[in-house]
């Protein structure tokens, strides 16, 4: 489980339920309560305009269902995902 210090508004991360290694879907983070360690408000999506996300419906999710960064899909000659993530917000 990530740590919620790890977490910032425009956070880019992906939703992975710990009943399921196939299931998941990136989100960016849109709102971090004070008094609410156990999860944070992500929205899902936005029509694919990521730079917009503020504008958008938040989810709340657990911290044990995220990861850090962007997981894309796998495509040919790819091994293993991809992850985009890390400080500074969207790119």
């Amino acid at each position: 489980m990530i740590d919620i210090t790890d977490l910032y508004v425009g956070r880019k991360v992906h939703y992975q339920p710990v009943h399921s290694v196939d299931e998941w879907e990136n989100g960016i983070v849109k709102e971090i309560r004070n008094g609410r360690n156990d999860g944070v408000w992500i929205v899902y999506h936005c029509d694919g305009k990521w730079d917009k996300f503020m504008g958008y419906t938040s989810a709340f999710t657990h911290l044990e269902d995220i990861k850090l960064g962007w997981r894309q899909s796998w495509s040919k000659g790819v091994t293993s995902p991809v992850y985009q993530g890390g400080k500074g917000g969207i790119k």
